[in-house]
């Protein structure tokens, strides 16, 4: 199953499932597909509809590393980044 910005037509998320889809459904930010052969899976694209540094800021605080001399290093978002704390975005 695939799912396409309609946008910019650039492939979002794509699941292999097992038999054909039968049944799709489309709750809020949530897509679910069940086949014929009994496989599901749902795909949550709420963070699409986050705003870009709303986005940014979750990933810095999950994940504050960069890659550098082949390995990770702690490191806090850019400061000079327009998405910042106290920047205002974009």
């Amino acid at each position: 199953m695939g799912v396409w910005s309609l946008g910019t037509g650039e492939l979002i998320a794509l699941e292999k499932l097992h038999g054909r889809v039968a049944r799709l459904v489309v709750e809020g930010a949530k897509v679910a597909a069940t086949t014929d052969a009994g496989d599901s899976i749902e795909i949550d694209l709420s963070v699409l509809e986050q705003p870009y540094c709303d986005l940014l800021a979750d990933v810095w605080r999950a994940a504050p590393y960069v890659w550098e001399s082949g390995g990770a290093t702690p490191r806090e978002y850019p400061r000079t980044h327009p998405c910042r704390p106290g920047a205002g975005g974009p």
